[in-house]
């Protein structure tokens, strides 16, 4: 065992005691192997410091499960972040997959008019936290049905109708519901 694989053995051993100092010495003796890894991969969100961010979360989870029966930490860091990089790439062009299927070409919409085009209930991309929560809880159901009009996942004619209400109360009940958001978040 040569001075070098003496010196990542104890920067290991030093990692999987919350040091963090180690592991940052850890990868900056890996980075030419990240820099080679990132420059065969490309994510256009992703930039160098998001790159070496990526490559130090990964350095930090083998080393809190690298043991010397797997071979060299050199291989090992090397599948992983291989492995990472190809999964966030999976991750992408999933979530980009899912915004194609889901986009109606200009075409089409003249074509069949815009009032044809079927709308799926959408996931919301930000997570619901606990303001968003505690929102919600302060709306009656009139109001709850307001939001969803606002968000465009409800018909607002449909819903007057379905409600048996006028026009009036439902833009009431829009005012107090914006009157409740920003309450909470500009407390």
């Amino acid at each position: 065992m040569n001075s070098n694989e003496i010196r990542e053995l104890e920067l290991i051993e030093k990692i999987k005691l919350q040091d963090s100092e180690a592991l940052k010495q850890l990868c900056n003796i890996y980075q030419p192997l990240i820099r080679s890894i990132s420059n065969n991969y490309f994510l256009r969100i992703y930039d160098y410091q998001d790159w070496q961010q990526e490559a130090m979360i990964v350095c930090y989870s083998c080393a809190q499960s690298f043991s010397r029966e797997r071979g060299s930490f050199a291989g090992y860091f090397r599948r992983r972040l291989t492995n990472h990089i190809i999964s966030l790439i999976r991750k992408h062009w999933s979530l980009k997959s899912k915004i194609n299927n889901s986009a109606a070409s200009w075409e089409y919409i003249n074509e069949c008019g815009a009032g044809e085009i079927e709308c799926g209930v959408s996931e919301l991309i930000v997570p619901l936290g606990d303001l968003y929560t505690e929102i919600v809880e302060k709306l009656s159901n009139l109001e709850l049905a307001a939001l969803m009009i606002v968000l465009g996942q409800a018909d607002e004619e449909r819903v007057i109708m379905n409600l048996n209400i006028d026009k009036k109360v439902m833009q009431r009940a829009k005012s107090r519901m914006m009157n409740k958001f920003r309450d909470v978040l500009f407390e």
